[in-house]
């Protein structure tokens, strides 16, 4: 029976007592970056604290309630800087007080911070001594007196006007951009449709190009050109077809004249292509000539007087939505770019004057 209680005591102190001699000990320092400061000046006391990962540490907040120590004010209290030791299973919090005194005398400080709700002072007590002004008490009558009046330099500053001149340009883009979303009407653009170029002046650009050193190639060229100058001015079928069922399908459409012309060139490129027919360069000049006059005897005025057409297209539903959103987006940034103009404007006029 002993035994088991003492077995049973034993069990609870290990689950009780272990965990925290298992917990490495919390350390705490406190320095002063200036031990000897005079009435008024400013010292700044570090407090670290080395504690284990998890653990919860505060530092305590001072104001004219609770001052650091009697005699010593915290002016500033600086963020807490965590660095991490161990690969991360210790830390190091380290908290800076900007702290003065208007008391000439020795202080002995010993700061402390909370650690799970338990109070951990510093390992060393710092010392501070703050000492009184030396006063010139056998010559008071020779002190300096007030300064004069000092005149403030005035400077131009050409970037004030440069700034408040390109707000607004840049108010006029935005209000721009807030009057074309505001308008919904549906959109209309206005399309010019150019007339298609003549198959006449094709027609001739083509034959005035045509090679005539070699007189196979040009042969060639001239017959194609004729072909698709008929098919194009006419409406005749003329590349699936021979030259006499060409021949006969223009025969209504054309003048006597324009029919021997048109029976000269294809029958002689016939010949040269097909045939084999020696010909000679003066033949050739004489075949591209009867081309061109062709052409210009056969030319549509209607097509070369033709003029531009205007035509209005109704813009549609997912183009116009496009656009809007692209607006919408150019309005926020113009918002936004004025915004941030004018407050740095308001800022600059605050800090000259104020």
């Amino acid at each position: 029976m002993n035994a088991r209680i003492l077995l049973s005591f034993l069990t609870a102190w290990l689950t009780f007592a272990v965990p925290s001699l298992s917990q490495a000990q919390v350390i705490v320092d406190a320095a002063l970056d200036s031990a000897d400061i005079l009435i008024g000046e400013q010292a700044t006391l570090t407090v670290k604290v080395c504690a284990d990962k998890g653990q919860r540490v505060v530092f305590p907040e001072y104001s004219e309630e609770q001052p650091l120590q009697t005699g010593i004010e915290v002016v500033r209290t600086n963020k807490p800087d965590t660095t991490w030791l161990n690969e991360g299973r210790r830390m190091e919090v380290s908290v800076r007080y900007l702290i003065t005194s208007f008391d000439s005398t020795l202080y002995s400080l010993h700061p402390y911070v909370m650690v799970d709700n338990d109070t951990m002072w510093s390992r060393d007590v710092v010392g501070l001594r703050v000492n009184t002004v030396e006063v010139d008490t056998v010559h008071i009558d020779q002190f300096n007196g007030p300064n004069g009046p000092v005149d403030d330099p005035f400077t131009f500053e050409w970037r004030y006007w440069l700034v408040a001149f390109l707000l607004f340009p840049l108010l006029a883009l935005f209000v721009l951009c807030l009057r074309r979303l505001k308008n919904r009407k549906p959109e209309v653009r206005r399309v010019v449709v150019m007339p298609p170029e003549p198959a006449h002046r094709k027609a001739l650009a083509v034959l005035e190009q045509v090679n005539t050193a070699n007189l196979r190639e040009a042969y060639e060229t001239i017959s194609d050109c004729i072909r698709g100058y008929l098919h194009e001015r006419f409406g005749v079928l003329t590349y699936e077809r021979v030259t006499d069922e060409i021949l006969a399908a223009m025969h209504d459409r054309l003048t006597p004249q324009q029919n021997r012309l048109l029976t000269d060139v294809l029958t002689t490129s016939d010949l040269v292509k097909f045939a084999k027919y020696q010909s000679n360069h003066a033949e050739l000049e004489q075949v591209l000539e009867g081309a061109k006059e062709l052409v210009r005897l056969t030319l549509d005025h209607e097509a070369e007087n033709r003029q531009p057409k205007v035509t209005y297209v109704k813009v549609g539903e997912i183009e116009l939505a496009r656009k809007r959103r692209r607006w919408e987006v150019l309005t926020w940034l113009l918002g936004a770019l004025c915004f941030g103009w004018l407050a740095y404007l308001c800022y600059e006029i605050y800090y000259i004057f104020f």
